[in-house]
C-alpha cells in the first residue's frame, strides 16, 4: 500500500534536525506514511533532456528516480525538508524539484496534492523554503506551509577548535552577516570572548517550541486538508456519475465519458472514448507505459478543449489517478 503522505529528507546527516522535523510532520497526520532519505538513494539532476515528454516517464538515468517518482505520484501529499548552506537549497533536495519536470508534460501529475517544506539553516531559511512553496504551486501542489528550524552549520563542529575567522560564528558575532537574521543571536558572545559551545548553538529542534507547534498544526492541516478533497472528489463523481467512485480507474474514467462530464463537443468526446479504449487494450496486454501515454493524451485533450471547467477538471484527476496506478508498472523497462 503507498503512502498518503511521503516525506522526503535532503539532508546528509541521517536523524539530525531536518529528518525529526519531517517525521514530526508525518506523525502528526496520524495517516499511512512514508518516510525517504534522499542519501540513502542515488538520484541525479535533470539534464533537460525531454526524454519524458511523451510518458512522464524518466529513462535518461539508470537511477535511483524511478521508485522514488511512483512513492510522488501515488502520494496525496509531499513534505519536502532540505537544509540551507550557504543560503541556498541544497544539492541533495533540488534534485527532487529538477526530476519532477519529468511529471509535468501534458497533465501535472503533482496537481491537487498537498505541500509542504521543511529548510533548516543557521541563519535566514525562510526565503529558501518559500521558494519550495512556490515550486509547489507551479507543479499544481496546494502549498500548506513551512517549517524553518534553526540547525548547527556544519563548521561550528569541524573539530579544529573552538573559534574561526571564516565560518558563520565569529562573522554572526562582529555583525558581518547583518543582512541575515540569526534567530538565537542573543547567544553570542562579544567577538573578543567568543568560543564555539553548546551554549552559542541552537538548542535542539525539539526544544524549539514554535517550530514543534507549526510542525504539528502543519501535520493535522495536512490530514484534514486530504480527507476534505477525498470527500469533495468522491461527491463531484457520485453527483456527475453514480456509482462511478467504487469502480477501478479506468472503468471510473469510462462512466464519466459516458455520462458527458467531459464538457467537450461529441466530436472531441468521441476521441477521448477512443483513448481511453487504447488505454484499455494496452493495459491489459500488460502494455502499461503505452497506456500512460494514451492517458496523458487523453488528459491533455481534454484541457485544451473544454468547454465546461468544473467537469474537466474532474475528468483530469481522474485521468491522474489512473496513471498513478499505472506508473509503476510504466517505469518497468
Amino acid at each position: 500500500m503507498t503512502a498518503q503522505v511521503l516525506g522526503i529528507s535532503g539532508s546528509p546527516i541521517a536523524g539530525g534536525s531536518t529528518d525529526r522535523i519531517v517525521r514530526l510532520i508525518l506523525d502528526a497526520t496520524g495517516l499511512e506514511c512514508e518516510f525517504v532519505r534522499l542519501w540513502d538513494l542515488d538520484v541525479r539532476p535533470c539534464k533537460a533532456c525531454l526524454a519524458c515528454a511523451a510518458s512522464n516517464v524518466c529513462t535518461s538515468f539508470d537511477d535511483d528516480w524511478l521508485p522514488l517518482a511512483t512513492k510522488i505520484v501515488r502520494a496525496d501529499a509531499l513534505v519536502l525538508g532540505g537544509w540551507a548552506p550557504f543560503n541556498i537549497l541544497d544539492a541533495r533536495t533540488k534534485t527532487v524539484p529538477e526530476r519532477m519536470f519529468s511529471l509535468r508534460h501534458s497533465i501535472l501529475l503533482g496537481a491537487g496534492k498537498i505541500g509542504v517544506a521543511v529548510v533548516t539553516g543557521t541563519v535566514d531559511p525562510v526565503p529558501i523554503a518559500d521558494g519550495l512553496l512556490a515550486w509547489f504551486a507551479t507543479e499544481g501542489l496546494r502549498p500548506l506551509g513551512r517549517v524553518t528550524p534553526a540547525g548547527t552549520d556544519p563548521c561550528w563542529s569541524c573539530g579544529f577548535g573552538d573559534a574561526c575567522v571564516q565560518g558563520a560564528p565569529v562573522p554572526l558575532a562582529r555583525g558581518e552577516y547583518d543582512l541575515f537574521e540569526y534567530p538565537y543571536a542573543d547567544r553570542l558572545p562579544a567577538p573578543k570572548d567568543f568560543a564555539i559551545s553548546p551554549e552559542v548553538i541552537p538548542p535542539p529542534v525539539e526544544d524549539q517550541a514554535h517550530v514543534v507547534a507549526e510542525a504539528e498544526r502543519l501535520g493535522r492541516e495536512i490530514a484534514a486538508g486530504a480527507r476534505q478533497s477525498e470527500r469533495e472528489r468522491h461527491g463531484a463523481l457520485e453527483r456527475l456519475a453514480p456509482g462511478a467512485a467504487s469502480l477501478e480507474p479506468l472503468p471510473r474514467l469510462r462512466a464519466l465519458l459516458e455520462a458527458g462530464t467531459a464538457g467537450v463537443a461529441v466530436d472531441v468526446g468521441e476521441e477521448l472514448s477512443a483513448l481511453l479504449a487504447r488505454a484499455g487494450e494496452q493495459a491489459d496486454h500488460g502494455a502499461a507505459r503505452g497506456a500512460v501515454i494514451s492517458l496523458l493524451a487523453l488528459g491533455r485533450k481534454a484541457l485544451l478543449r473544454s468547454a465546461e471547467q468544473p467537469a474537466t477538471e474532474l475528468l483530469v484527476t481522474e485521468v491522474r489517478h489512473a496513471v498513478a496506478e499505472l506508473y509503476e508498472a510504466a517505469t518497468e523497462k
